[in-house]
Parts: structure tokens; sequence; C-alpha cells
């Protein structure tokens, strides 16, 4: 539940399959899950920080303009329009540059 707000937390999202369920183990995975996305976010031109409400993610450009994207498959979508040009996790070469420490 957040705190803020009192909404209940979503169902935990496929990318927790695996995770203790407990809200360390799952806090902890969601901040590298946001440490991984700010590092793709960078390498696309775009800012990914974690949004307001559980779940969501802030997708901002250089120029300003944001969006939010609902759970981690919108995140993709948001990115290549934000950035204007395509956003693929799972580019070679993104990859590579990732794993250089870029």
């Amino acid at each position: 539940m957040c705190g803020l707000c009192g909404t209940p937390a979503p169902p935990g999202d496929w990318i927790e399959a695996g995770i203790p369920d407990t809200p360390a183990d799952r806090m902890q995975a969601r901040l590298g899950c946001a440490a991984v996305l700010a590092r793709v976010g960078r390498a696309t031109g775009v800012t990914v920080r974690e949004g307001l409400a559980f779940g969501m993610w802030t997708v901002s450009a250089p120029t300003g303009a944001t969006a939010i994207a609902g759970d981690l498959a919108e995140v993709w979508p948001t990115v290549t329009r934000l950035a204007g040009r395509p956003a693929d996790p799972l580019d070679a070469g993104l990859l590579h540059r990732l794993e250089a420490g870029g």
C-alpha cells in the first residue's frame, strides 16, 4: 500500500517471479530494475525513473516531454516515442555498451 495516498499495491508483475514475497525483497528487486532502466534510458537519450505509484515508471526526454509508463511492458514503447528512435532492450549494441559500463 502506498504510504502517501493509501492506494493498494497492484498484484505482482511477471518480473517479480521468483522474488521472495517480502517488502524488503520486492523493494530491492525494484531498485535493481530501476538502476538497469536508468542505464538503458541514458543509452537511448531519455531518463527513466520510478513513478510515484507502484509499478509505474516516469520517462522524460531532454526536451522536457514526460510520460508515465504503467508497467515495465509500457516502458519500451514510451522510450521509443520520447527518444524518437526505436528502443530495444535486447539490442546487441546496447547490451555491449551496458556491459562495458556505458
